[in-house]
């Protein structure tokens, strides 16, 4: 009887090399406290997001820039494990960490974005976290209505 995983097992192929066109930055984010999750989810999906894409350095040094809201009322198979008790996680990839790191450099950012970040975020208790990607499944599909 062969083994259930038998063709699963690729150790003759090399596995798929990470990516060097893109960099990942993930920034797991922690409501401030005294405001609801909903109130959290709904300024930062709305005025901050304007804020932050009207930046020149964010049109220039950003590909994808995505806004993970948690979704509180969904539940889970228990093989997940626990849910991660984040309020959002910003998702940033571009060329380099530099041209990431150098938004939050700027003098625009730290003078139109960074305060209002003090409105709805705890960045004491929020986190970060450096990817380099390995993309081993994208399906693309046609969007309708495209």
């Amino acid at each position: 009887m062969t083994h259930p995983h038998h063709h699963y097992h690729h150790h003759h192929n090399a596995p798929i090399p990470f990516r060097t066109d893109r960099v990942r930055l993930l920034v797991f984010l922690k409501r401030k406290q005294g405001i609801t999750h909903e109130e959290f989810s709904h300024y930062w999906h709305g005025p901050h997001a304007r804020a932050f894409m009207s930046l020149d350095i964010v049109k220039t040094n950003v590909i994808t820039y995505e806004q993970l809201h948690a979704n509180i009322h969904q539940t889970a198979p228990a093989v997940l494990g626990v849910a991660a008790d984040w309020d959002g996680i910003i998702l940033l990839d571009g060329e380099s960490y530099d041209k990431l790191f150098a938004v939050f450099e700027s003098e625009e950012y730290k003078t139109h974005v960074l305060p209002d970040n003090q409105i709805f975020v705890d960045i004491t208790k929020s986190s970060f976290f450096l990817a380099n990607l390995a993309t081993l499944i994208e399906n693309h599909s046609e969007i309708p209505g495209a």
